[in-house]
């Protein structure tokens, strides 16, 4: 293989997806607000306040083969809600794995890996002092 063929492939492999892939899931989970003062220190001097979402993403194959599922954390600004930034303490999985038979199944998996990366990142961000206001702790 010559030097550089991976990345020439990498870059194929990401323009092919969506005719290879299609979307089944897309799902982004409120965790609550964040500690400011902790958050904007790693962000630098930024007055907002952010709030902390989890997403998650699933496409299979268009042959049902396999079945890959995207999660990440990010923080969005309460201030300017189109501002979304990354965060480095939870860190994003992503997964391949055959697709569970039918489609009902496959969203009951998928659904059920959200659910888990969700509490996962809560407990996370609690522990860390970073989740100051869990969403649903208020009336």
């Amino acid at each position: 293989m010559r030097a550089g063929a991976g990345l020439a492939w990498d870059l194929l492999d990401r323009r092919l997806l969506p005719y290879i892939m299609k979307l089944i899931f897309e799902c982004e989970t409120e965790l609550g607000h964040c500690d400011a003062d902790r958050v904007n220190g790693h962000f630098g001097d930024d007055p907002s306040g952010w709030i902390a979402f989890v997403y998650t993403s699933a496409a299979m194959t268009r042959a049902n083969g396999l079945l890959r599922v995207e999660q990440r954390c990010y923080f969005r600004s309460t201030d300017r809600l189109n501002e979304v930034r990354s965060q480095n303490w939870v860190k994003p999985e992503m997964t391949v794995e055959p697709v569970l038979g039918s489609k009902d199944k496959t969203m009951e998996a998928v659904q059920a890996l959200h659910d888990a990366y969700v509490q996962r990142a809560r407990e996370s961000f609690i522990e860390q002092s970073i989740l100051i206001a869990p969403a649903g702790a208020w009336p």
